[in-house]
């Protein structure tokens, strides 16, 4: 990772070249650090209106409550993503909260691959549209509820692939296309 110090105020003229958000962290010029912390949850903006989940701070432990929109830089960003790889291999996570307001569109390929100790019952959120290639493999998740008024349009391959505690009925939703 590369560190590239910008002027306040030209952000996303440098985010919203590709591949600019993944590979560097970029600090405005008085210093601060482009990705917002709510509660444990690392966030980071993706356009002048939106934001997405990166992971979380080395000290997280329990549940990943995701907000619907973060107030950071002055701004109000929506939440629309959880970055590919943003919790793979976290063992300290031991559930997900997206909340009532839920905007979430994508949740990443391999989002939470190999978070052991994230169980329970997982409701996708009726805002989601596609959740990424083997985004909960290998955790111990016990049930997936679907919306059946959701917009999940796409499972990605091996999505659930190795849950060993994943059991019972699962409606997909009318909306799906492909898995």
């Amino acid at each position: 990772t590369y560190e590239i110090l910008i002027p306040e105020g030209s952000y996303f003229d440098y985010t919203e070249q590709k591949g600019w958000i993944n590979d560097y962290r970029i600090r405005l010029n008085d210093g601060v650090n482009y990705t917002a912390e709510r509660n444990g949850v690392l966030y980071k903006p993706f356009t002048d209106t939106t934001a997405f989940v990166i992971g979380c701070t080395d000290t997280f432990k329990g549940i990943a409550h995701i907000k619907d929109t973060i107030q950071a830089f002055s701004k109000t960003f929506v939440v629309t993503e959880i970055a590919a790889n943003a919790f793979q291999s976290n063992t300290s996570i031991t559930g997900i909260d997206f909340g009532d307001n839920c905007r979430l569109k994508i949740i990443g390929n391999f989002a939470f691959e190999q978070c052991t100790n994230l169980g329970g019952t997982l409701a996708i959120p009726v805002s989601i549209t596609a959740l990424g290639d083997a985004c909960f493999q290998k955790t111990a998740i016990t049930n997936v509820v679907f919306s059946k008024d959701g917009n999940l349009k796409t499972i990605g391959s091996n999505a659930f692939r190795d849950c060993p505690n994943l059991g019972g009925e699962i409606c997909m939703p009318a909306s799906l296309e492909s898995t």
